[in-house]
């Protein structure tokens, strides 16, 4: 690890447990084990290492979507890969995502950032409402808009049907946060959560769809 990384990494774990506001340039020197001039030498400021911070959680996520072959929404047709996928590699594809997002050591870290300093700093609370609950939102709604179109998915409010399948998603992501001894109890239901709701809205008479 370069000194640049190491600096985001220090800087991310001090965030993740004192806010942004509630860390100064100085700590994250002193963690790093440098001088402030020298930290200068990477960073013009504070604001800098956050920026790159939020750089390396979006390729992060990138990264992921593509190991797990996660299909974009907003660039191509996913009606046919969902429609053709099985049971089991659904499952398996939402678990390691969740897992992802509780435990990946950049987006986990930036997730409980987020989630406690959205209360006192009104730009992180924008980015936080824009990258995990209404840029999920809409994914799903454009999931669930070419699977509807496709013939997959019976007719529904697409708004209504992306917040039904993503809300318990996301309460048992902060369950498990509070609570890390209810995690596999939270992968069950989760799981179960999926196929329901597959079940639920899905033209075909087993369930292989999201």
């Amino acid at each position: 690890m370069t000194t640049k990384e190491k600096i985001a990494d220090e800087a991310l774990t001090l965030f993740s447990i004192n806010g942004y506001n509630g860390v100064t340039v100085k700590e994250i020197s002193a963690a790093v084990g440098i001088k402030d001039s020298s930290l200068y030498k990477h960073y013009t400021s504070k604001k800098e290492i956050f920026e790159t911070i939020i750089g390396l959680m979006e390729a992060r996520l990138d990264e992921m979507h593509s190991l797990l072959n996660v299909p974009d929404a907003r660039t191509m047709n996913v009606s046919e890969h969902f429609s053709n996928i099985t049971d089991t590699t659904l499952t398996d594809m939402v678990e390691r995502m969740f897992l992802f997002y509780l435990k990946d050591h950049i987006v986990g870290r930036i997730r409980r950032l987020f989630t406690v300093e959205q209360y006192r700093n009104s730009e992180i609370a924008q980015r936080y409402g824009s990258m995990f609950i209404d840029s999920a939102l809409d994914y799903h709604e454009e999931v669930f808009r070419q699977m509807i179109a496709s013939g997959s998915f019976i007719e529904g409010d697409l708004k209504q049907m992306a917040l039904e399948f993503y809300s318990p998603i996301f309460l048992l992501l902060c369950k498990v946060d509070n609570k890390p001894e209810t995690e596999q109890t939270a992968i069950e239901m989760l799981k179960k959560h999926v196929l329901e709701f597959g079940a639920r809205y899905s033209t075909r008479k087993e369930n292989e769809v999201i």
